[in-house]
């Protein structure tokens, strides 16, 4: 029973102390708007700038990254390349596809669908193979050697759909005698998204496509897949890195191997340079924001403070203990604080809208354009307030004994 008086009256003089705070907020309330304005414009810049960084770099640096062309290094030029050579770029930890192409020049040849009538389309042939990650999700099981992966435009330019039969007419014209043409069928295995191949193109095993070339070319008859590819001298290659950030060292790779070579696009790397100087950037606009944080948030309660000088002294003669008077300030502190996170945090949602406009025209496909998590904005808040009450803690400490005797004496 002893010890609980003692405490009733703590728990009376924290209420009193609180409530006499909150009057004192609403009767300076000039004063209050302006210290919470300051406080949020010192607390905004870091969280805006965080919002801008996740909403427009991040977002735009994940869809690059779900973008699988800039994953490949294309080969420019004609090359020789044999199988034991292919074997070593799938070896190479900078790899994560690779399939031989007969030759640079990409094979152009004219296409309808099968039974139809009307003009025939021209349809670029590509090679593919089990793991391509232009298929994954797609096609994944493996071709047969009379089927074809169509992208969504040459499948929009023939008229057909994946089960369908298209019809390639081969020509190739001897130097002594008429042009030759040689139907051959293929059925649509499936049909590649305009977002992962925007081209006019169609995807065969690098068996038929060889074997395609050899007719072409005079070295076969027919134009059937090749019996033998492991034994064939390739001029050209489809090569994936396993993500954006590794592309170029595949490409720096092959370009030691002595290979003439180029990325899909250059703004891949500018993105990631990008990314990392804006996070420099911020962390050197929080390390300035916090420290005048720190020193403006204190400044702010010592003033108030040495304003207030005589009120807090008659209170402290009139009861208020020093717990009281550190329980005013606490509490006057944390509000000031935290109603200028919460209007710093309501800058953050104001410019979500026009970050999202501006990077949704810069995507290739649409995507939900990325938010900064909210705990850490929440922490960074917390952290502000915990900043501002021991700002008020250490102003109010301020008030020594012989402070309060002059003060009420005048002197």
């Amino acid at each position: 029973m002893a010890d609980a008086a003692p405490r009733s009256s703590a728990r009376r003089g924290a209420r009193l102390a609180i409530r006499v705070a909150l009057a004192d907020l609403r009767h300076d309330r000039f004063l209050t708007v302006v210290g919470i304005v300051l406080l949020a414009a010192l607390i905004a810049p870091p969280l805006v700038l965080h919002a801008i960084r996740v909403g427009l770099v991040e977002t735009w640096a994940q869809d690059l990254a779900r973008d699988i062309r800039n994953r490949e290094v294309v080969i420019i030029g004609e090359n020789s390349i044999g199988a034991g050579q292919l074997a070593e770029f799938a070896r190479w930890p900078e790899t994560d596809f690779v399939v031989p192409e007969p030759s640079f020049f990409v094979s152009t040849q004219r296409a309808r669908k099968s039974g139809a009538r009307g003009s025939s389309v021209d349809l670029n042939l590509r090679t593919t193979a089990p793991g391509d990650p232009v298929m994954a999700g797609i096609a994944d099981a493996p071709l047969g050697p009379a089927e074809v992966v169509l992208s969504a435009r040459a499948a929009e330019d023939l008229g057909v759909g994946e089960g369908d039969q298209i019809t390639l007419r081969l020509a190739r014209t001897p130097s002594d005698a008429s042009p030759e043409r040689v139907p051959v069928e293929l059925r649509v295995a499936a049909v590649i998204a305009a977002s992962r191949w925007a081209g006019a193109e169609g995807f065969v095993t690098p068996q038929t496509l060889l074997g395609f070339r050899n007719w072409l070319t005079f070295l076969s008859d027919v134009p059937t897949p090749a019996d033998h590819p492991e034994g064939a001298v390739w001029q050209s290659l489809r090569i994936y890195a396993p993500t954006v950030a590794n592309a170029p060292a595949l490409q720096m790779r092959l370009d030691q191997a002595g290979f003439e070579t180029r990325l899909m696009t250059d703004q891949v790397d500018r993105i990631l340079k990008l990314e990392t100087g804006l996070r420099q950037i911020f962390s050197i606009v929080l390390a300035l924001s916090g420290t005048a944080f720190v020193i403006t948030a204190f400044l702010l309660q010592w003033l108030s403070y040495v304003r207030k000088k005589r009120d807090l002294a008659l209170r402290s003669v009139i009861g208020m203990t020093g717990a009281d008077l550190t329980t005013f300030a606490v509490f006057q502190g944390g509000v000031m604080t935290a109603l200028g996170g919460l209007v710093a945090l309501g800058l953050v949602g104001a410019v979500r809208g026009p970050v999202e406009t501006i990077v949704h025209g810069y995507l290739s496909t649409p995507a939900e354009v990325e938010s900064p998590a909210l705990l850490p904005l929440l922490a960074a808040v917390l952290l502000a307030v915990a900043i501002g009450a021991l700002a008020g803690i250490g102003a109010v400490r301020t008030l020594r004994p012989h402070v309060i005797s002059t003060v009420l004496r005048g002197d």
